[in-house]
């Protein structure tokens, strides 16, 4: 396709030429200026991209820079993106004019359709078979070309990218223009030298633009024509080679498997056997396998010889490359020799003299023609064997002992004497020869569904006699005599109770004039024991486990801890329980139960897994001032899961169910809390722990109340609480000396502190110099849930009741006054306090009283001068109460 595009002089502004599919890549484009003084004019052309130029009207491939004089057409051939440049400089005018224009060239992307191809053979679509994917032969026989093609082709340009894996290698690869106007691509592969098949993929795109078309890639499996280098199977094929369905498998090696595709095929040696006495079937997967199937009643012995073949088909399929390809040199051919069939021997048992020196002739029934026979001795039997005929069919042995034993015969072809038959077997008893003895199990499982073996000594013939409750067809056993061994195997699913026991069983040598018989005898252990009783235990409580014998007549119980260790052992005599105490030393423990008649052959021990539960303690951790309570629960033996009851109107806030320790928000009433631990699954005794209703902390309530002392009023700040708390005052000598938002004290010295007191009510003194107190309230349930009052006595409501009084009382007058100069030293006090009255004032009462109101130290009549013995007395602050002939006086004295 030819398109001009015109250039015009007129504007300095690009021209875009971008319009869609006008400009496909391969197309090619005439442009031209209509400049209007062409001959005076000179066209300069260059470019950048995939773009050269041409006059117009010539061929070649043109260059990047093109200046033209007098002619404004040139063409380009579309092989990509670029910009062009045209300077147009005109001559007619003076001084010359020069003009420069650019054009966009963007060709719009092919839609890809392309072909493939190879040199040799053809690109095979799978058969879902033998193959999976597409794939391509490859030649690696020697003296014949080995090397493939593999072809691209489409009707626009394109680049490919070949990759190669496995048992292939590149060996180059091109790009070229066909005859018919389309585009190729080629990559040449050869084998890397193994018999590994390899693959070959290809990703293409548009040559112009870069732009993937149709597909983005594809890959093809290629499987070359090696030829097999061993046929694996059976040479010597016998009769007893073949399994079940009359078959036996051949194969390849799995180094070869997958990397051909095979047939094979079976050729017949003995032209009067059937063709359908055998076939061969292959496997599906590249055939790399086949069993050879054996019809119609043949079998090795009948059929003979045969030879099977395998053949590498890659490219068998395609007979024009035949003469360079030939399939005679992929194919494997294997002769698979038929052996004789197993002779007979003229006597199955032969009776022979036990002296050193005898001599026996030993015979084959119906010996065949063209076949060798062989004898030979099984064990280590001292006899000479010496052929008679030539085919070695008869023989004589000579005994250079007196023991009795076994004689082996085989077959082969004289053409084959590798292929040997399966062997024929003689017994040889010898007359007045060694006492027979039997091996063989003496306590068998009732449970067993194995064959067990007896064996007589030495190697003969022998005659077995066996207990009917064994060879009775009902009995479900089966009894195999073999010479001198006897196999039995019990019924499916295991011996019945009423089959077991002691047995004797006897083997007498057979047909010979000899008496001898020996005796054996075994046990069949009795059917297993059922145990049942409790699963779940609690901790020392006595638990009883019945045991049923099924018939024995005694049982042995062995106790395992949950480490294995036997704790206990014991002997039961039928019907007895067994009786057992768990304990907290471990969680879990097993009961190991056999029975038996004879000691010597137990029963197959039953085992009981049994759990001891754990024993729980709750214990109440922690309560929070929001009434968050805390439990925690420790269980004596093996725990692994704790579970929680509590009142519904609470809720769990920390830990969980299952674990030892769990928070719960209470609603401040009573509740009971219950724990149950688990071991396994095994749930023991819960413990609770009752929870008291919260005391409240805030509820408190201040009045100053008259409190009579002797006939003398007392003014008291008294706190009430609706709950029994701990209550504690402390004097303060100024208001911040307490704070409040901490309940911490501020100014230590300033501050006396009374005794704790718990109850609903507390009461403290008030004195003229004391306006504030500080009461710190807390809840002895929660040591560490508390709160604080600072009070201000000025503003207490004052009450007349005088409820409160202290535990003693003494004698006052109705007045009181504060300034009598009486001395109390020390003071602060240790041990003893002195008091010192003025010697005028005539002594009555004193006492000495805690912050509390309760008389701790009281004088009816005292001296003006007194000692006070106080290293009873806990330390803190008392008020001393004196009575004189005048007044009632009151002064504070500190004890440390």
């Amino acid at each position: 396709m030819i398109l001009t595009v015109l250039i015009s002089t007129l504007s300095f502004a690009q021209i875009d030429i971008n319009n869609g599919a006008a400009f496909g890549c391969g197309s090619t484009i005439t442009l031209a200026s209509n400049s209007q003084n062409i001959s005076s004019s000179t066209f300069t052309w260059d470019a950048t991209g995939p773009i050269l130029f041409r006059k117009k009207g010539t061929t070649g491939n043109g260059s990047r820079s093109l200046t033209i004089n007098g002619d404004n057409e040139v063409e380009i051939t579309v092989k990509g993106t670029g910009k062009i440049f045209l300077k147009v400089t005109d001559t007619s005018q003076t001084p010359a004019v020069v003009n420069r224009f650019d054009v966009e060239i963007n060709p719009t992307s092919n839609q890809l359709d392309p072909k493939f191809s190879v040199l040799y053979g053809k690109i095979n679509a799978p058969d879902n078979i033998k193959t999976r994917s597409h794939w391509i032969p490859l030649n690696v026989q020697p003296g014949n070309p080995t090397n493939q093609e593999v072809i691209i082709t489409d009707a626009s340009p394109l680049n490919v990218a070949w990759f190669a894996q496995g048992g292939i290698v590149i060996v180059s690869q091109s790009n070229f223009n066909n005859p018919d106007g389309t585009y190729g691509a080629k990559v040449v592969i050869e084998s890397d030298g193994t018999n590994n098949k390899g693959f070959l993929s290809a990703s293409f795109a548009d040559a112009c633009t870069g732009v993937c078309g149709g597909e983005p890639s594809t890959t093809w499996e290629i499987l070359k024509n090696f030829k097999p280098t061993e046929i694996f199977g059976v040479t010597c094929l016998r009769d007893n080679n073949l399994d079940s369905s009359k078959s036996t498998a051949y194969t390849v090696s799995d180094d070869i498997a997958g990397n051909g595709i095979f047939r094979w095929e079976v050729e017949l040696l003995d032209p009067n056997t059937p063709a359908s006495a055998i076939k061969i079937v292959s496997s599906e997967l590249y055939g790399n396998a086949a069993a050879i199937l054996y019809q119609d009643g043949f079998s090795p012995s009948n059929v003979g010889n045969f030879k099977i073949k395998i053949i590498n088909t890659v490219f068998e399929d395609f007979p024009l490359i035949k003469p360079i390809f030939n399939p005679v040199a992929q194919t494997l051919e294997r002769i698979i020799t038929a052996s004789p069939a197993t002779p007979s021997v003229d006597e199955q048992v032969y009776c022979a003299d036990a002296t050193v020196g005898a001599s026996l002739t030993v015979k084959v029934k119906n010996a065949e023609v063209n076949k060798i026979y062989q004898w030979s001795v099984v064990g280590d039997n001292d006899w000479t064997i010496t052929p008679i005929a030539s085919d070695g069919s008869i023989a004589t042995i000579t005994f250079n002992d007196t023991d009795s034993g076994i004689l082996n015969v085989t077959a082969y072809d004289i053409a084959e004497p590798e292929c040997k038959s399966a062997p024929a077997i003689a017994f040889i008893n010898r007359l007045g020869a060694e006492d027979i003895t039997i091996n063989g199990p003496t306590c068998i499982q009732s449970n067993s569904s194995n064959a067990f073996t007896f064996t007589a000594s030495p190697f003969a013939k022998y005659d077995w006699t066996i207990p009917s409750a064994i060879t009775d067809v009902n009995s479900g056993w089966s009894v195999q005599r073999s010479g001198n061994i006897l196999t039995l195997t019990p019924p499916v699913g295991g011996i019945p109770a009423n089959s077991t026991g002691k047995f004797t069983i006897s083997a007498t040598l057979d047909t010979c004039n000899s008496n001898k018989t020996a005796d054996y005898s075994f046990e069949v252990a009795p059917v297993a024991p059922k145990i049942s009783g409790p699963e779940c235990t609690i901790p020392n409580t006595n638990y009883n486990y019945t045991i049923n014998y099924n018939g024995a007549s005694n049982a042995e119980v062995v106790v395992l801890d949950d480490r294995n260790s036997i704790i206990e052992t014991k002997n039961l005599t039928s019907p007895e329980d067994f009786v057992f105490t768990p304990t907290n030393a471990y969680g879990s423990f097993k009961l190991e139960v056999s029975t038996y008649n004879n000691r010597a052959c137990n029963s197959e021990a039953v085992t009981k897994e049994v759990k001891v539960a754990p024993t729980t303690a709750i214990s109440r951790v922690n309560t929070t001032c929001d009434n968050q309570i805390t439990f925690t629960a420790n269980a004596t033996g093996i725990a692994d899961i704790f579970r929680w009851e509590f009142p519904s109107t609470w809720s769990i806030v920390g830990g969980s169910q299952g674990t030892n320790t769990i928070t719960l928000q209470s609603d401040g009433n009573q509740g009971t809390v219950r724990v149950f631990a688990s071991n396994n699954g095994c749930e023991g005794n819960s413990s609770s722990l009752d929870v008291d209703p919260l005391r409240s902390i805030n509820d408190i309530t201040f009045s100053i109340q008259e409190l009579d002392l002797g006939g003398q009023i007392f003014n008291v700040l008294v706190a009430e609480a609706t709950d029994t708390l701990t209550l504690q005052w402390l004097y303060l000598q100024n208001q911040d000396d307490y704070d409040q938002s901490t309940c911490s004290i501020v100014n230590p010295s300033n501050i006396v502190p009374t005794n704790p007191q718990l109850g609903k009510s507390a009461q403290a003194f008030l004195f003229p110099t004391n306006r504030w107190f500080a009461l710190q309230v807390t809840d002895p349930t929660r040591p560490n849930c508390s709160t604080c009052f600072v009070v201000d006595v000025t503003t207490v409501t004052r009450k007349k009741s005088r409820s409160i009084s202290p535990k003693q009382k003494i004698e006052l007058r109705k007045s009181l006054t504060n300034d009598l100069n009486i001395k109390t030293y020390p003071n602060p006090a240790n041990d003893y306090l002195n008091v010192e009255i003025p010697l005028k004032e005539k002594v009555g009462a004193m006492a000495l009283m805690d912050m509390n109101g309760s008389i701790v130290f009281k004088k009816e009549q005292a001296n003006n001068k007194e000692i006070i013995d106080a290293s009873t007395l806990a330390k803190g602050t008392y008020i001393l109460l004196t009575q004189t002939q005048n007044s009632y006086t009151t002064k504070k004295v500190i004890l440390k």
